[in-house]
């Protein structure tokens, strides 16, 4: 997953979230898991601007983050900040994406 992301206000986006272990090879999603992609305004935000919860994974043990257009037709377009985190089925939390900006751009068809 790119660390910058990037979309239009109310379009469907998806991203491929995979996991590593700190010597780098992969690490696979599995049952138990949960992997979140939380978005902020800004660090010292307490307000979710956006939040997806993943608990099932693919073959591969990535999980597939699903932004759809509900999710953002009504937030304004602007740097956000956002990361991911996953708890792990033992209940330890990892950062696999740490803070980095989610910018919304503008859209100009309303449907």
């Amino acid at each position: 997953m790119q660390k910058d992301l990037c979309m239009y206000r109310g379009d469907d986006k998806t991203y491929i979230i995979c996991a590593q272990t700190p010597d780098g090879s992969a690490r696979p999603f599995e049952d138990g898991d949960t992997v979140y992609f939380t978005v902020r305004k800004r660090q010292s935000d307490r307000a979710l601007v956006l939040q997806k919860i993943m608990t099932s994974f693919d073959e591969n043990g990535a999980a597939i983050l699903q932004i759809a257009y509900e999710d953002t037709k009504e937030l304004y377009p602007t740097d956000y900040l956002y990361d991911v985190q996953l708890t792990d089925k033992q209940g330890k939390r990892h950062t696999i994406v740490g803070t980095n900006t989610f910018r919304l751009l503008e859209d100009q068809t309303y449907e």
